[in-house]
């Protein structure tokens, strides 16, 4: 095994864990983890995507993936307050954490988690402005109770905004009921997110969708 691949032996201080985005060279690498380490696996993002790297004195403790925001959810839509035509066009600035996986004893999910999620808060926007043209200006994911609590994203802040319908995908839409509800949980990357999702008329430039 890799030595940036083994479990932390030693107790993990907050204060010293880091995060980065994944080199090309280490996609490969990062794809296998997430691939090994999360319940769901991992084949490939389908559209736009960022993989951080969190890591603990040049070790390799915890991934995250991010990608465009859900298509639909009633929670979040609600909680936004947007028109269904706002949706379609501003859909493009929420970023969506599909994968987080821990490296690490899972006993330190707590303190490893809601560290890493925070730091990846302060850089997301502006990484997705880098590798994209645009920022970002909220946050979302979805816990499956069943196997989850979510307890690093209550603790870094994010704000519970109702549940899924409990439906999976097949053939391309929604249609598979499974009766596993996920909690919806969306944080505000600055404190006038919604205001600008919201506003009548075209956005600033820098808020807009390229390519």
């Amino acid at each position: 095994m890799n030595t940036h691949e083994r479990q932390a032996a030693t107790p993990i201080k907050a204060d010293e864990i880091t995060v980065r985005l994944a080199t090309n060279r280490e996609i490969p690498r990062w794809d296998r983890l997430m691939r090994k380490h999360h319940k769901l696996g991992f084949n490939r993002f389908a559209g736009r995507g960022l993989r951080y790297v969190v890591e603990y004195r040049d070790r390799w403790i915890a991934l995250s993936g991010w990608q465009t925001g859900s298509l639909k959810t009633a929670g979040r839509d609600g909680w936004i307050s947007w028109e269904p035509n706002q949706q379609w066009r501003r859909l493009h600035l929420i970023g969506n954490n599909t994968r987080f996986a821990m490296l690490c004893d899972e006993g330190r999910l707590l303190n490893v988690g809601s560290r890493a999620l925070k730091l990846i808060l302060q850089r997301l926007s502006d990484d997705w402005h880098n590798a994209y043209g645009h920022g970002l200006l909220v946050a979302e994911t979805y816990v499956d109770p069943q196997h989850h609590r979510g307890t690093m994203f209550d603790a870094s802040g994010w704000e519970t905004v109702g549940v899924t319908a409990g439906y999976s995908r097949k053939n391309g839409e929604y249609t598979e009921a499974h009766d596993q509800p996920k909690r919806i949980l969306v944080k505000k990357l600055r404190r006038d997110a919604k205001r600008i999702l919201c506003r009548q008329g075209e956005l600033a430039l820098q808020w807009q969708k390229k390519g």
